[in-house]
């Protein structure tokens, strides 16, 4: 199936100039930051804050096999238009397997490897560590993940 690499959230201070080009409006940022990662984990919360019609937007920037990973009962939203979209996931089904600034890479390539050709694999930045997510993509590309 695949495995989808990112970050909890996309808005992050620290990214500006750092993943972001400099001077790229914050609302332009959902479409950069899918052509760098592809998920990213959200609380519903989060979705019904934004609203039904911006959720909808977010979801017509992202190309098609891009994955919002949704935490808190996404089924029970009272909006449901765009969050029956392909591309929501509910995080806890997702089996997500997190990253933190102090994750073993050893430990991951072992995880990532026991878990190819099965369902799709989710590794999410709880931190948002660009390093981190880097280190990561890095060792995706020796496993040929």
């Amino acid at each position: 199936m695949g495995i989808y690499l990112g970050a909890c959230g996309w808005q992050h201070p620290e990214w500006t100039d750092a993943l972001y080009p400099a001077g790229l409006p914050a609302d332009w940022q959902l479409a950069f930051y899918q052509t760098q990662f592809s998920c990213v984990w959200l609380s519903a919360q989060t979705l019904l804050e934004a609203g039904e019609e911006t959720v909808a937007g977010w979801i017509d920037e992202v190309n098609p096999e891009f994955r919002f990973l949704v935490q808190g009962r996404i089924r029970s939203l009272p909006c449901r238009a765009p969050f029956d979209a392909a591309c929501m996931l509910d995080a806890d089904e997702a089996g997500i397997i997190w990253i933190d600034q102090d994750s073993d890479l050893a430990v991951l390539a072992d995880r990532v490897r026991g878990g190819l050709g099965t369902e799709a694999l989710y590794l999410v930045s709880r931190d948002a560590r660009l390093d981190k997510l880097r280190d990561v993509e890095t060792l995706l590309d020796l496993l040929g993940a």
